[in-house]
């Protein structure tokens, strides 16, 4: 599992300085992805109601 590409990613959201909890999902989905072959992660906050 190579976390360097990952790393990359979250570094640059951060750097925008606007990043919110939802910013670093992308670059998770193609850790998974790219680390556990038959994978499918899914990229979908849940929404919360009141």
């Amino acid at each position: 599992m190579d976390f360097a590409p990952y790393l990359a990613c979250v570094a640059a959201d951060l750097k925008t300085g606007n990043a919110t909890e939802h910013t670093h999902r992308p670059a998770l989905q193609t850790l998974l992805e790219s680390s556990l072959p038959g994978i499918k992660a899914t990229n979908e906050p849940a929404s919360l109601s009141r």
